[in-house]
């Protein structure tokens, strides 16, 4: 089916084109509300700025596709390959997310908010400036994304995987942690409740049994945590906290997960398939009291 035949059944007031062969087609700034393109392959498609609310676009191939600025508020993309679009401004508030193909997308300023996120595959993807305010992420892939500046209030991240994801200057009011591994999360300059990261996190520990050992809170001295035959210890100013408690810090120690075990289904540039080996590590931390050496 091509771009003009689609339009015309559009008007002519059909609405089911499940399964419809649209890969490279030009529907920049369409006008598509409550279609049924389930299963559809839009394969590197042009839907910029397309107001397509209510859409259906379960289990539909968009790879490579351009969804720049796209109103897909209460769509559903529910299991959608999504892997490497662009997806730069879009609208997609209250939308079904359910287990998608996310991963290496571009989704700066995405607005997700109260989103189904759930079991989603966001790994490498760039959320840079997103809101996720409300959104359910539990058990979703954030492996290596860019949530810098990101909106997460009251997102409900529970089981996610968040193997070093950058939350530089993100907003973590209410969000839930509960069982998150923070171990190599950068998490300089992130709020939660207007405190910064590091007695957010303490907070967030104390009360969710994430596991923040070796988190990075700020950037320091560009030192080789893989390489380095005398790591930091990281979890020094944790123990000043929790070291009574053993269970607690039996937690915050757990080891973290290998790379090669949540680098599948997640496209990465050859440059980041292990970027353990270029980060940056913190030396101190900064804290209401002070500065703490680590």
């Amino acid at each position: 089916m091509n771009t003009i035949s689609l339009l015309n059944a559009y008007e002519a007031g059909h609405r089911d084109f499940a399964g419809a062969d649209l890969s490279g087609a030009n529907l920049a700034g369409v006008t598509l509300i409550g279609v049924d393109l389930a299963g559809a392959n839009l394969t590197g498609a042009n839907l910029a700025g397309a107001f397509m609310t209510g859409t259906n676009l379960a289990g539909a191939n968009l790879n490579r596709s351009d969804l720049r600025y796209v109103k897909l508020s209460d769509g559903c993309l529910e299991g959608a390959d999504l892997t490497r679009a662009r997806l730069q401004g879009a609208f997609m508030v209250k939308s079904n997310c359910l287990s998608a193909k996310l991963s290496g997308a571009s989704l700066d300023h995405v607005n997700l908010r109260g989103a189904l996120l759930r079991k989603a595959n966001f790994c490498g993807a760039n959320l840079f400036g997103s809101n996720l305010r409300d959104a359910d992420l539990a058990q979703a892939n954030l492996n290596w994304a860019n949530l810098t500046a990101a909106r997460l209030g009251d997102a409900y991240l529970a089981g996610a995987s968040l193997t070093d994801v950058d939350l530089t200057d993100a907003d973590l009011d209410g969000v839930d942690l509960r069982g998150v591994d923070l171990s190599t999360v950068v998490l300089s300059r992130a709020q939660r409740n207007g405190v910064e990261s590091e007695e957010a996190l303490r907070i967030a520990t104390h009360h969710m049994q994430s596991r923040l050992s070796g988190a990075v809170l700020e950037t320091g001295h560009p030192n080789n945590r893989a390489g380095s035959k005398h790591p930091v210890d990281y979890a020094q100013p944790l123990r000043q906290s929790y070291g009574h408690n053993s269970e607690m810090m039996g937690r915050l120690m757990a080891s973290r997960p290998e790379p090669s075990a949540i680098a599948r289904d997640c496209w990465l540039p050859p440059s980041r398939l292990h970027p353990q080996s270029h980060r940056h590590v913190a030396r101190s931390i900064s804290t209401q009291s002070g500065l703490i050496q680590l």
